[in-house]
This record gives C-alpha cells, structure tokens and sequence, in this order.
C-alpha cells in the first residue's frame, strides 16, 4: 500500500490518494463524552483526560460515575475485529480496578445508532486485556455499564488489508 501510495502521488492519481490516505492512517482517539466523573470524600478517581488512555501503566484514566458510560469518537472510520483495554488502577482508596468488568462494547458510525460487539473482560483492572470482537466498521466506541467504569488505557486494532 505505502508504495502504490508513492506512485499515485507521483503520477498525481487523486482517487487511489485519497483511498489510500484513509487506509494508511493509524487510529486516533479525539474526544469523548461520558456519564460523569467519579468522586468519594472529595476526591475524584482518574484523571478524566483523553490523552491519559494511552497510557499502558493503568495509573491514570477516565472513570465514569455510575451507570458508567463512556465513549470515544475516532479521527474516521475503521474497520476492527479486537482492542486492547486495561481498567485504571490509580487511587485504589477510592476506585476498585475492575470497575467495569462485563461492560458492553459497542460501535457505530453515526454515534446514535450503537451495535453491541463484545464486554470488557474481568481482571482487565489487573493487566491490559486483547479482547477479540465481533467484526464492524467504527467511527465512535461506547463502554456501557450499569455500575461504576473505568478505563485506564486503550487501543484498537484496525483491520489490516493486503
């Protein structure tokens, strides 16, 4: 792919360009919107800040109040089969690390119109989790939960085509 892309810059073929300037981009997180943070005797769990989920130390991340909700927007759409997730495991006083375990996974395109593709599986508050999915195109990832959520890191996996 990365050598047609030399040649179609080359002989200046905006079709292929653009075709393949959307295939060779690597996954980026936005923004997101979730439920609300999380607080106990003033203090907040997580850092609530998207660049924090990069992070594989699970020391920071976003925590969502409970029924725990958060979802990220892509920077476009992609197609992906697994993702890799890790529960934040900060300030154990205040937050238990698998906050979120059985969480629905769910994607869409639009960001209304939502398709459940896989749960968040327990002990990902201990250790990063590769959590294989159901097969679907993504613009925006919602983690839902009827209790508490945290997210400590997170990184999805596009589908690679030869």
């Amino acid at each position: 792919k990365k050598k047609l892309l030399e040649e179609a810059k080359y002989y200046q073929i905006l079709g292929i360009l653009n075709y393949l300037a959307e295939k060779l981009k690597d996954i980026e997180l936005v923004s997101f919107e979730y439920s609300g943070s999380y607080s106990h005797k003033g203090k907040t769990a997580g850092t609530n800040i998207l660049e924090d989920v990069k992070s594989e130390d699970l020391s920071t991340g976003i925590c969502a109040k409970s029924p725990g909700v958060i979802t990220f927007k892509l920077n476009c759409d992609f197609d992906v089969k697994e993702l890799e997730i890790g529960g934040f495991k900060g300030d154990t006083s205040i937050w238990y690390p698998d906050n979120g375990s059985g969480a629905q996974i769910l994607t869409s395109l639009d960001g209304k119109n939502f398709t459940k593709v896989g749960k968040i599986p327990s002990g990902y508050g201990k250790e990063k989790k590769l959590v294989k999915l159901t097969k679907s195109a993504v613009r925006y990832i919602r983690f839902q939960h009827t209790s508490y959520l945290g997210i400590g890191y997170l990184k999805l996996i596009k589908i690679e085509e030869d």
